[in-house]
């Protein structure tokens, strides 16, 4: 995977300090696919589907930690010359600090 991009929505709730949020919308990413064998090599973008939640926790009054989970779909593709069919997807943990200023 050469990048990858997501344009979500976020709707999420308070309880107490911690800010719980799930978050879902569209994933691009473009993929480069190299045969070793042959000189041959596959560009492609796919897009789909991008579906996660987490949660904020203060640290001080304007730091705040995120943990996040985000599962991405693109789909189904066949790559370098349809020697290869598969379901592209990837699952992300990330961790954050937001700084409020």
């Amino acid at each position: 995977m050469n990048y990858n991009a997501h344009l979500r929505a976020r709707a999420g709730r308070s309880f107490g300090s911690a800010d719980v949020f799930i978050a879902a919308g569209l994933a691009i990413a473009e993929f480069e696919n190299e045969n070793n064998s042959q000189t041959e090599s596959d560009d492609f973008t796919l897009t789909g589907f991008s579906i996660g939640a987490g949660v904020d926790w203060p640290v001080t009054e304007r730091l705040k930690a995120r943990v996040e989970i985000l599962h991405d779909d693109y789909g189904r593709k066949s790559t370098v010359q349809d020697n290869y069919s598969g379901d592209w997807t990837d699952t992300t943990l990330r961790g954050g600090l937001l700084f409020q200023f």
